[in-house]
């Protein structure tokens, strides 16, 4: 999917948003980090969803922001 420049700046501050929320998260969880995980980022793509973003993508996406993946040029 081609996403346009508005719905990357989208995408991104988005992400970063919930890249933090999940670090923040994680510090505080004792049990159930993966629950966690799924909390936070169903809430935060939930505001992408409109514009079609899928959560795949969004992931993905949180993945570029943690360096753990490399954006494609």
């Amino acid at each position: 999917m081609k996403l346009t420049p508005e719905q990357l700046n989208a995408v991104r501050s988005q992400t970063k948003i919930c890249a933090r929320a999940l670090k923040d998260a994680l510090k505080k969880a004792q049990e159930n980090r993966l629950d966690i995980i799924r909390d936070v980022i169903t809430d935060h793509h939930r505001k992408l969803e409109p514009m079609g973003i899928s959560r795949t993508l969004f992931k993905w996406h949180i993945g570029v922001v943690n360096k753990v993946f490399k954006e494609k040029e």
